[in-house]
């Protein structure tokens, strides 16, 4: 749990805020093709613009044990040694993109992953829509409260004494988004702040009234995000290769979409890729490279 009450209190009041009923077959529709699951976070545009209906959701599914998912045994290997493997459902509203890996990881990458792959992504506002008990919840929440911390943590340094909340936000999720191959335009930090901007400055509030001195050791600072950097796209290039293998069915025509709406880059996959998924990845990811899809 973050040592912060006043944040994790925060982050408790963000975690309860209701599934926009437009997505609930969606969330129906989890917990029946994963029964096992012990709790299911609701995160990312679809929760920013939650009226917006050409938003498609997406999912971190939790179990306690790899197995619980109903993996083969080499995906659910491939887990539990680079975690999440992701799927696609696709019911008849549209996708939903399902991240799932294990309660005991998703606590161990917010706390101690070096890469900002959660505690980036979990640091802003994200919806518990499904837990399987109050112990469940405590843990999540708990999680979800390291992720803020360890993001302000981490970005502070990268800031001046008396910059705002939102340069602090911006700067450390610009950070964060570098340590990736992401598909997002350089504005994006700004939009996600303004999208929630009430709750970014409160946490920052909380986080720089308990840690003053936050702000100090922006060289060391400086050095580990440029180590993040060189893991994180390595890391992504490897999350690239699992997925050829482990997406599943439907997952390329959902890649291919959501990466033409955040960078603008086109893709038509041939009929021989569409058929052949896994071994039309590492040229398709090629491609979308060389088209400036990633940075």
């Amino acid at each position: 749990m973050s040592a912060l009450p006043n944040l994790h209190a925060l982050v408790e009041a963000q975690l309860s805020q209701p599934l926009p009923p437009r997505l609930s077959p969606f969330l129906a529709a989890v917990l029946k093709r994963w029964p096992d699951a012990v709790a299911v976070l609701f995160y990312g545009s679809a929760r920013r613009e939650s009226g917006n209906p050409e938003k498609e959701p997406d999912f971190y599914i939790l179990f306690e044990r790899n197995r619980d998912s109903g993996q083969s045994a080499p995906a659910a290997l491939a887990n539990a040694a680079l975690p999440p493997n992701v799927r696609f459902l696709q019911i008849e509203e549209g996708f939903a993109k399902c991240a799932l890996m294990t309660v005991s990881a998703f606590e161990r990458e917010a706390s101690r992953g070096f890469a900002s792959v959660i505690w980036g992504r979990f640091a802003q506002p994200s919806t518990l829509v499904y837990a399987a008990n109050e112990d469940i919840r405590d843990r999540i929440a708990g999680a979800c409260a390291v992720c803020v911390e360890r993001f302000l943590r981490n970005a502070a340094p990268l800031t001046e004494p008396g910059d705002d909340a939102e340069t602090l936000w911006v700067t450390g999720l610009m950070a964060s988004y570098g340590s990736e191959l992401r598909a997002e335009s350089a504005n994006r930090p700004a939009e996600l702040f303004d999208a929630d901007s009430a709750y970014y400055r409160m946490a920052a509030q909380h986080f720089l009234d308990a840690t003053p001195d936050a702000r100090q050791g922006r060289a060391s600072a400086a050095r580990r995000w440029a180590a993040r950097r060189i893991w994180g796209k390595a890391r992504t290039m490897m999350h690239v290769t699992k997925a050829a293998f482990t997406v599943g069915e439907g997952g390329l025509d959902y890649v291919l979409s959501k990466l033409s709406r955040h960078s603008g880059v086109e893709i038509e996959p041939t009929a021989w890729q569409r058929a052949h998924p896994r071994l039309a990845a590492p040229g398709l990811a090629w491609r979308l490279w060389r088209k400036g899809a990633f940075r």
